[in-house]
C-alpha cells in the first residue's frame, strides 16, 4: 500500500487515539490535548453521554463512516467483520486527510472506529504511534446500554452483542500491540483517571514525545460510572462469557508490562470471592430490594397523591377567591376611572373659572385703571375750573373793587339810600 510518510514533515509524529467504544479514548484525547497533540481542527461535539466533547476530528470520523457504509456495515463500527477491503479511490481520501490535517509537530486523531483499521493506518503512516484505552467489559456494556436507542436497539436484538463487541475490538487491540510493541502503548482507563502523570510519563518516554502534564481541571469523577461493578454483572460475564475475562487480564498484563507500574487489579479479587452460588442470587435480592423501594414509593405516591388533591382544592379555593377579588378590584377600577373622568371634568372646569377669574381681574384692572385716569383726568379738569373760577373771582372782585371805587357808583349808593329815606322801595 501506498504511504502518505511524503507528504508529512520530517518532524511531524501522528499519534493516534482508539480503543472499544465507551474505553476512555475521549477522555484521553481531551487530556493529550491539553498536553500539546493537536488533536483536530474539526471536532465533535458534545452530546449526552460525552458533556465534555468527544473529541473527535470529523476528517477521520467520516472517512472511517463512509468505509463502513460502502461495505453495508453500521457506521458506528458495529460488526465483527476482521478486515476490510480499501479501495484506491478511499485511499487517495486518507492521503488528501492526513495532508490537511499534519500541522502541527505532535498531531493525531480519536475514534474508536479506528480500531478496525490498525493495519490500514499503520501501513499508510509508518511513523504513527498508538495509545489504545480498554475498560472492565461490564462497564463498557453497561455505558453502551444507557446510550441513546438507536444504538439500545441493535443490542436488544442481541443481548450478547456489546460482549461480543468489546471482545472483538479489545483482541485487535492485544494483536497489534503483539506485532508492533514499539509502536504501542496500551492504558486502562483506572489508570488514566488515577495515574495521569504516569501515562503523561509513558507516552513521553515510549515515543520519544516531551508532552507537557494537563489541565487537572479537565477530568470530571461523576462523569465515569462504575457502579455496576459492585452488582453481580461481572460474575455474569465470568460465568457465560469468560473468555471476555481472560481478554481482560491479558490487557492489564500488557498494561503492567508497557507502563512499568501497578496498575487496579482489584476486579480480580472480587471475581474470585464472588464464587458459589452468590453471585446468582444477587438480582434475586436485588428484585426484592427494588420491590421494597417501589412498594415505599407507592406509599409516598399515595400521600403524594392526597397532598396534591389538598393543594388543588387549595388552589381552586384560591382562584375562586382571586376571581372574587379581581371582580372587586375590576369595580373599583371603574369607580377610579369614573371618579378620575369627574376629577379631570373638575380641574377642567376650575381651569375654566380660573381663566374667567383671571380675565375678570384683568378687566376690573383694566376699569380701575381707567377709571383712575378719568379721576385724574376730572381733577385736573376741575383744579382747571377752580383756578379759571378763582381768576374770575379775583377780576370780578377787582372789578367791584373798581365800581365802588368810581363816582356812578357813590352815586347810585346814594340813591338807594335817599330812596329807602323817603319809603320808594323801587
Amino acid at each position: 500500500m501506498e504511504t502518505a510518510s511524503s507528504h508529512l514533515s520530517s518532524k511531524a509524529v501522528p499519534l493516534v487515539i482508539t480503543g472499544m467504544h465507551r474505553s476512555g479514548t475521549s477522555l484521553a484525547a481531551s487530556l493529550l490535548q491539553s498536553s500539546g497533540v493537536d488533536v483536530g481542527k474539526r471536532l465533535m461535539g458534545a452530546s449526552e453521554f460525552n458533556r465534555k466533547g468527544h473529541f473527535e476530528n470529523l476528517d477521520f470520523v467520516n472517512f472511517h463512516r463512509s468505509v463502513l457504509e460502502s461495505q453495508g456495515l453500521h457506521e458506528a463500527g458495529w460488526t465483527l467483520q476482521d478486515t476490510f477491503e480499501i479501495t484506491y479511490p478511499q485511499v487517495q481520501q486518507a492521503q488528501q486527510i492526513i495532508e490537511q490535517n499534519t500541522i502541527a509537530p505532535i498531531w493525531g486523531w480519536k475514534d474508536p472506529r479506528t480500531t478496525l483499521f490498525l493495519d490500514f493506518w499503520a501501513n499508510l503512516l509508518p511513523d504513527a504511534k498508538f495509545l489504545f484505552l480498554y475498560r472492565a467489559p461490564w462497564e463498557v456494556v453497561d455505558s453502551l446500554l444507557r446510550r441513546s436507542p438507536i444504538d439500545k436497539d441493535i443490542f436488544l436484538e442481541r443481548p450478547d452483542y456489546a460482549v461480543q463487541m468489546w471482545l472483538h475490538y479489545n483482541q485487535k487491540v492485544l494483536q497489534f500491540c503483539e506485532r508492533f510493541p514499539e509502536r504501542s502503548l496500551l492504558v486502562s482507563v483506572d489508570s488514566l483517571t488515577h495515574q495521569v502523570a504516569t501515562v503523561i510519563t509513558a507516552v513521553n518516554t515510549k515515543f520519544g514525545l516531551d508532552l507537557a502534564h494537563p489541565d487537572s481541571n479537565i477530568y470530571d469523577q461523576s462523569l465515569l460510572h462504575t457502579e455496576i461493578s459492585k452488582t453481580s454483572r461481572p460474575c455474569l460475564i465470568q460465568h457465560y462469557v469468560p473468555e471476555a475475562i481472560s481478554v481482560y487480564e491479558a490487557l492489564t498484563r500488557k498494561e503492567v508490562a508497557m507502563l512499568q507500574s501497578e496498575v487496579d487489579q482489584s476486579w480480580l479479587t472480587a471475581l474470585e470471592l464472588s464464587t458459589g452460588l452468590d453471585w446468582a442470587f444477587q438480582d434475586w435480592l436485588e428484585q426484592h430490594r427494588l420491590r421494597h423501594e417501589l412498594k415505599t414509593l407507592q406509599q409516598g405516591q399515595a400521600s403524594y397523591q392526597q397532598h396534591r388533591e389538598h393543594l388543588e382544592q387549595e388552589v381552586s379555593r384560591f382562584a375562586n377567591e382571586s376571581a372574587s377579588l379581581k371582580e372587586q378590584v375590576d369595580i373599583l377600577a371603574t369607580d377610579l376611572a369614573a371618579a378620575r373622568h369627574e376629577l379631570a371634568q373638575a380641574q377642567a372646569n376650575l381651569a375654566a373659572r380660573e381663566a374667567a377669574l383671571a380675565q375678570l381681574q384683568q378687566h376690573q384692572h383694566q376699569a380701575l385703571a381707567e377709571l383712575q385716569h378719568q379721576r385724574e383726568a376730572e381733577n385736573q379738569q376741575q383744579q382747571q375750573m377752580i383756578q379759571q373760577l378763582s381768576e374770575s373771582l379775583t377780576t370780578a372782585k377787582a372789578q367791584i373793587a373798581a365800581i365802588e371805587t368810581s363816582k356812578f357808583w357813590k352815586i347810585r349808593q346814594r340813591w338807594f339810600g335817599l330812596k329807602r329815606k323817603i319809603g320808594i322801595n323801587r
